[in-house]
């Protein structure tokens, strides 16, 4: 059985694509902490604590690097 020889650089689309499940997860996580800051105001629930906005802030943080990875991929010929 032969192994694949590791990737050393990533296809535009592949980068797309990490990009794109990087959006997801910074969407979901900013969801979470909007969602807890609406509960807040109303009463009914806690704020954000500071994890779940640090967790939100990294994951938008990669977002972008992942997006300027992927453009850049589309500069290049």
């Amino acid at each position: 059985m032969t192994k694949n020889p590791p990737r050393t650089s990533v296809s535009s689309s592949d980068a797309f694509e990490l990009w794109q499940l990087a959006d997801e997860l910074a969407n979901s996580a900013e969801r979470i902490v909007c969602d807890a800051f609406t509960a807040s105001t109303h009463g009914i629930g806690r704020p954000p604590s500071d994890i779940q906005l640090d967790v939100a802030h990294a994951l938008r943080k990669t977002s972008k690097l992942k997006l300027k990875a992927a453009l850049e991929g589309l500069e290049r010929p």
